[in-house]
């Protein structure tokens, strides 16, 4: 089911082969109990899946809690199982909201061999002040954190 794509031209991109089946790679990113191990910094991972036709699906909402200032709150924008799965983050807290405005992400899982997968993470945002300084320093500092989340999934995955 698909109701909002991330669009053609993202300012990050990542991918990373994962010594793991397709399946067990998608349900890892979405899962609360393995979004734990692989968010840094993570303390806690809630789900609300009040507006969607099916757990995780569409419309549902995950608020992610950090060490540090308020919670993520993101919206799944597009589900299909288990080649991909794309948020919105709704809201970074109020500092975060003035510097970043429309961040769409989107994994896309590839099997590449019975027990590999390809994963391809990337995101796009807009920068709403000084837009010149903003988006080379946040297209690098979201890209750092989305390869260390991307390797940390891997690690995840792989261990378990």
């Amino acid at each position: 089911m698909t109701y909002e794509k991330t669009p053609a031209m993202p300012q990050y991109r990542i991918a990373i082969e994962i010594e793991a089946p397709v399946e067990k790679c998608f349900v890892g990113s979405t899962a609360e109990s393995a979004m734990m191990h692989w968010i840094p910094g993570v303390k806690s991972v809630v789900y609300d899946h009040a507006s969607a036709p099916e757990p995780y699906g569409v419309g549902s909402e995950r608020t992610v809690t950090v060490g540090f200032g308020k919670p993520l709150v993101e919206r799944i924008t597009e589900y299909v199982k288990p080649s991909s799965l794309s948020y919105r983050v709704q809201t970074f807290g109020a500092i975060g909201d003035k510097l970043i405005r429309n961040y769409l992400a989107r994994m896309t899982f590839t099997a590449i061999a019975p027990n590999r997968t390809k994963l391809t993470w990337e995101g796009h945002f807009e920068c709403p002040t000084c837009r010149w300084l903003t988006e080379p320093l946040l297209k690098r500092v979201l890209g750092g954190v989305t390869t260390k989340m991307a390797n940390r999934l891997k690690n995840f995955l792989q261990a378990n």
